[in-house]
């Protein structure tokens, strides 16, 4: 299997990128795949205010070498002297490439075009352990980088844009899509991502 991390192939078996969620979680204690909290405890340590977090790209080339490090081993990623925009891109790009997003594919369609706060909080509950527990380390880390727009311009509908489609899609299909439907869904991603920012229904979950 061939994962493309910026312009280049990520070399040898892939242990990580591209790989499903249920197997990279169950090596963590928590349920968190170490990628996850790896790249946003060294944001959070020290890239909260910097403007334009996880809107602003990385260095393709330095981006390249820090996937193939998580890929080589956990041991050998060293984030301290990274860029901060670096490290957030190679986050972007792993849930990007998970097969299944963290929201499952079997979610999608009742997650999408909710607008009470109660029906997403019930849905939410069916996602399994690894899944909610990933997904509420994301949304409170999200939570910390909006309290400070003032400084980062990363408004929850921002974060939104940014992370919404990511965490939840499709289920890819052979069918024809309609324009409409490939249009729509990162505008209902955003939005079901925004409610859970600005509403902290995640918190109690």
């Amino acid at each position: 299997m061939a994962i493309q991390c910026g312009h280049k192939k990520l070399q040898g078996r892939l242990q990580l990128f591209g790989r499903d969620f249920t197997q990279v979680a169950s090596c963590a204690s928590d349920g968190i795949p170490f990628i996850i909290t790896k790249c946003i405890s060294e944001i959070e340590r020290r890239a909260l205010k910097m403007k334009g977090i996880y809107r602003v790209n990385g260095v393709k080339t330095r981006v390249e070498k820090l996937c193939q490090a998580f890929e080589n081993g956990k041991e050998l990623v060293e984030l301290s002297q990274c860029s901060p925009h670096d490290i957030s891109n190679v986050l972007k790009l792993y849930l990007r490439q998970l097969p299944e997003p963290i929201m499952p594919f079997h979610l999608y369609n009742k997650l999408m075009g909710l607008a009470k706060e109660s029906l997403l909080r019930e849905l939410l509950k069916e996602l399994p352990k690894p899944n909610i527990a990933t997904l509420r380390y994301i949304v409170r880390h999200l939570r910390r980088i909006a309290e400070l727009e003032e400084d980062n311009k990363m408004s929850p509908s921002n974060l939104g844009i940014v992370f919404g489609p990511s965490l939840m899609r499709p289920r890819p299909t052979g069918a024809t899509i309609s324009l409409s439907s490939l249009v729509d869904y990162p505008h209902q991603a955003q939005d079901t991502l925004f409610l859970c920012l600005h509403k902290g229904i995640i918190q109690i979950i």
